[in-house]
């Protein structure tokens, strides 16, 4: 893997679910799932007793926060995709934000094949390390 443990994709597709698990099958990996679980903002089991179980035990788990598609059904009240669902995603009061919050907190986190650019990701990521001096994160960027 690139890394273990928790990861954070604002991506749709299935890229990462499909590079974990060729790099298990390649590795003879016993469960050749790659993650142990994907979740999104919606999911029913995707809960504060999860969050907690994935950052304090450094399970494999994945976290599309702009929703998912590629399964047998799309859910598209959870896909963030235009200005209005991005608004509404991180309202002021949004559980999406609280989540994203707890996920990222005391973490160090890389980013790659982002462009770091005006985000709102970002913006929720750069309220936590004001309240953080010490966490330092990185980019894989191009040029």
């Amino acid at each position: 893997y690139l890394f273990k443990g928790a990861a954070i994709t604002i991506n749709f597709e299935r890229v990462l679910e499909r590079a974990y698990r060729l790099y298990d099958e390649e590795h003879n990996n016993p469960n050749k799932t790659g993650f142990e679980a994907v979740f999104t903002s919606n999911s029913n089991d995707f809960t504060d007793e999860l969050i907690n179980k994935a950052r304090q035990q450094n399970r494999n788990y994945l976290y599309k926060i702009h929703g998912d598609i590629g399964r047998d059904e799309i859910n598209f009240d959870d896909i963030v995709f235009t200005t209005d669902q991005y608004d509404q995603k991180y309202g002021e009061e949004s559980d999406h934000v609280e989540r994203l919050t707890k996920w990222m907190e005391n973490r160090q986190l890389l980013f790659v094949g982002s462009s770091v650019e005006k985000d709102r990701t970002f913006d929720v990521l750069k309220k936590i390390t004001d309240n953080s001096k010490r966490l330092k994160h990185f980019g894989i960027l191009a040029q």
